[in-house]
């Protein structure tokens, strides 16, 4: 086939389709990069269709000499989609490299945050100096939810990728007390739960970090459905020598109570499990 027939081939409409098909693609990489595989498969294909449109050979002077001005305007804007394209591929490989992923939002470095992990003693008159970092009323009830970016792990474990906490989905089957709360921990400990031996009992922050503002439809309990149901779960942190901070998934709040008292047990990590 000659090159004038390409060039009738391709037509004037078909080389606007050819231009508004790489703008959509562009637009599409720009709004989504979690459809990259798909783009990339459109990619190859608007290639193949520009390539199947040249010659075999390279178009020499000679020949080009030979044709009219809208014949040459219609290779330049041919080689012009090429190189469109040829960039936008360049776009996909940099963002397989980087390893970005839209959808899944792994590393929302503009949301992350430090939480203490090495428990404390939080007297009384102490909590209320919390109050505006860790959003709650005099209730002890929260106005504002704490910002959660929760991937799902195998081994029955969730990690918030804002915190950087690993958390037993579940946790203990039986409401436990305080004492036995460390029993269960060493038990899994040993065991090597999901492949580590350093879990524990959540400082009073990173426990308030599950605490939401609005109870769930589904499980009537203060914390995303993505967690099996606990009413409440004891912390590592101590009001004094008797008494300890721990959540409340049922009412929505935390507070205190003896350590002889009955709560769940959620163990936790500073990790990654990704």
């Amino acid at each position: 086939m000659s090159i004038k027939e390409i060039i009738t081939l391709i037509g004037g409409s078909e080389l606007q389709k050819l231009r508004l098909e790489v703008e959509q693609l562009q637009l599409k990489l720009k709004n989504s990069e979690s459809e990259k595989e798909a783009l990339q498969i459109s990619l190859e294909q608007l290639k193949r269709e520009l390539i199947s449109a040249e010659v075999e050979n390279a178009i020499t002077k000679e020949a080009v000499d030979g044709f009219t001005e809208v014949e040459k305007q219609y290779i330049e804007e041919i080689n012009t989609l090429k190189k469109q394209v040829e960039s936008y591929e360049t776009e996909i490989r940099n963002i397989k490299k980087q390893n970005i992923s839209i959808e899944s939002n792994p590393y929302d470095n503009a949301n992350k945050r430090e939480l203490r992990a090495k428990p404390q003693v939080i007297s009384e008159n102490q909590i209320n100096g919390y109050a505006n970092q860790w959003k709650f009323t005099n209730g002890f009830k929260l106005y504002e939810d704490f910002y959660n970016n929760f991937k799902i792990n195998e081994d029955n474990t969730i990690t918030d990728l804002t915190t950087e906490i690993t958390w037993i989905k579940g946790g203990s089957e039986k409401l436990l007390t305080f004492k036995d709360a460390s029993k269960y921990l060493n038990n899994i400990n040993k065991k090597g739960f999901a492949g580590f031996a350093d879990w524990r009992l959540p400082t009073l922050e990173e426990g308030i970090s599950l605490l939401k503002v609005n109870k769930c439809r589904n499980t009537g309990f203060f914390i995303d459905p993505i967690f099996e149901s606990q009413m409440g779960i004891w912390t590592a942190d101590r009001v004094d020598d008797l008494n300890i901070w721990v959540i409340r998934f049922n009412i929505g709040c935390f507070g205190w109570d003896p350590n002889y008292s009955l709560y769940f047990v959620k163990p936790c990590r500073k990790g990654m499990l990704v």
